[in-house]
């Protein structure tokens, strides 16, 4: 059984938003909305860690694998080191990066940190 449906109408009611108002800051329809809360539908990755990083709560809370509701970007008793949180701060702001990084071979991804620090030292 899953808790998605019922944990994002939880926190949705919590956070006095409408169906509505949620579609619109997470980019999909009401009527998707709806389907979330009663578990008609499932949301993408990228959607998923739009609605984690919005309520402040961790995937796996999301999905019922835990009762921690604080996501790991925001624990400040982490013990991760800067680097993940970075990491983790980009892949909340552009979740589109994981499915372009699971494509790139270990030899380009040497070009692409070249690449990044050539774009650095630009700025």
């Amino acid at each position: 059984m899953t808790l998605f449906g019922s944990r994002l109408k939880y926190l949705r009611i919590n956070s006095n938003l409408t169906q509505r108002e949620l579609a619109e800051i997470i980019n999909v329809s009401t009527s998707t909305i709806g389907m979330y809360e009663k578990d008609a539908r499932e949301p993408s990755f990228e959607t998923l860690i739009k609605i984690a990083s919005y309520f402040n709560v961790s995937i796996d809370y999301l999905l019922g694998y835990t009762n921690e509701k604080v996501g790991l970007l925001h624990n400040e008793n982490s013990q991760q080191t800067m680097a993940e949180k970075t990491f983790f701060k980009i892949v909340l702001q552009y979740p589109e990066l994981l499915n372009l990084l699971d494509e790139v071979k270990d030899k380009e991804i040497h070009k692409l940190i070249k690449l990044l620090e050539i774009i650095r030292d630009e700025n």
